[in-house]
């Protein structure tokens, strides 16, 4: 979110961190929810908002891991920790995925279902960044055209509107980027 600095807000940036081991669950949600009263406004109450944001991300992603899990007869287990952090400050709020877009899950079912499964829970991530953080009421990024909440939003947005997109192989992994150009 591009936002004016605003000397009221009691602080200058915030980055916070939810880390999981484990699959959270509702009563993990209510738990943080009811403590959102503890925290006065400024630096605090950023810091928990920032926090609850990417809780929110992981939250999300297990929902819909779940219903994933049961439509393709898999089921999966949260095996290795991740993290997302949400950040803020005068001229951009950001949510960011701080590991590997497996989300620490493994997997068991049959390898067809599983790849279905990978694939369904990778390709919501995109989607469900933008759903967070569009809750905000405020868009995660801005470009030279406009605001969106996710890359891959943006990405959509630049290719309708004949912006330049380059695409390559990297690491065995394929890249897609705005090509910039200047006049």
């Amino acid at each position: 979110m591009i936002a004016t600095l605003n000397e009221d807000a009691g602080y200058e940036g915030v980055r916070s961190f939810a880390i999981a081991t484990t699959k959270i669950t509702n009563n993990v949600v209510q738990y943080w929810l009811d403590r959102q009263s503890l925290y006065a406004p400024g630096a605090m109450k950023a810091a928990y908002g920032t926090f609850f944001t990417a809780l929110m991300m992981i939250y999300c992603h297990d929902i819909m891991a779940d219903s994933a899990a049961s439509e393709l007869n898999v089921t999966w287990s949260q095996t290795h920790p991740i993290v997302v952090s949400v950040g803020d400050d005068a001229y951009q709020t950001y949510l960011t995925l701080e590991c590997d877009h497996s989300m620490g899950m493994t997997v068991m079912g049959s390898l067809k279902n599983t790849i279905l499964f990978n694939y369904s829970c990778y390709s919501i991530i995109s989607p469900l960044e933008y759903a967070v953080m569009d809750n905000l009421g405020e868009s995660q990024f801005s470009t030279t055209n406009s605001s969106f909440n996710s890359v891959l939003m943006d990405l959509v947005y630049d290719y309708f509107n004949n912006m330049s997109l380059e695409g390559f192989i990297q690491n065995g992994y394929l890249k897609i980027k705005t090509k910039l150009t200047w006049i």
